[in-house]
């Protein structure tokens, strides 16, 4: 009954700290948008859109 409470904290404390981590990541900031460097004048382009819209 112990590893299972264990666990459980375990588990849920993951979702959280991946979600802090991940739920931003198509935000624009210091240059990098997903992880990719992308000038703040291209953002506007319908390539980057259409890549933002599908993730």
């Amino acid at each position: 009954m112990m590893m299972l409470i264990i666990f459980l904290i375990t588990d849920i404390s993951m979702v959280g700290i991946f979600a802090g981590v991940y739920g931003n990541i198509a935000k624009y900031r210091e240059g990098m948008l997903m992880g990719v460097h992308i000038p703040k004048s291209e953002l506007e382009h319908p390539d980057i859109k259409e890549l933002l819209q599908l993730y």
